[in-house]
C-alpha cells in the first residue's frame, strides 16, 4: 500500500515537473517575443526622437 502511494506521489511530481517545464517553455516563447518587439519599437521611436 505504501509503495503504491509512493509511486503515485513520484509520478505526480514527475507529471507536475513536466507540466511546469512545458509551461516555462510556453511562457518563454510567449513572454520573450513581445518585449523584444516592444524594445525594437522603443529603439526606433527613440532614434526618431533623438535625430533632429
Amino acid at each position: 500500500m505504501l509503495l503504491i502511494i509512493e509511486t503515485k506521489r513520484r509520478f505526480g511530481t514527475l507529471l507536475a515537473f513536466e507540466i511546469i517545464r512545458k509551461k516555462k517553455k510556453y511562457a518563454q516563447h510567449k513572454v520573450i517575443k513581445p518585449p523584444a518587439l516592444w524594445f525594437i519599437k522603443l529603439l526606433q521611436f527613440s532614434k526618431n526622437v533623438v535625430r533632429p
